[in-house]
């Protein structure tokens, strides 16, 4: 399984915001995509660690090496790379 950092949102340029106070401004939608953005690397580096941890102790990194409700938790969390 292939860990792949996630990809930090693109800040809006200062054009593609109307001034207007609209209800779904683009800073709305770039702060909701950041929110999500850091829980995901925060779940990437617990995994990034996690793996480590395993190769080190157990000298294999495999999802049963995982406790089933932390590798759902993880998953949850880390977009399966296509």
């Amino acid at each position: 399984m292939k860990i792949s950092k996630p990809t930090k949102p693109r800040e809006p340029d200062p054009d593609e915001c109307c001034g207007t106070g609209c209800t779904r401004c683009v800073w709305d939608i770039y702060d909701e995509a950041m929110d999500r953005y850091l829980q995901e690397i925060d779940a990437w580096g617990t995994l990034v660690k996690l793996r480590s941890t395993l190769n080190r102790t157990v000298g294999l990194w495999t999802p049963r090496a995982i406790p089933s409700q932390l590798l759902r938790s993880i998953q949850n969390h880390i977009k399966p790379e296509e």
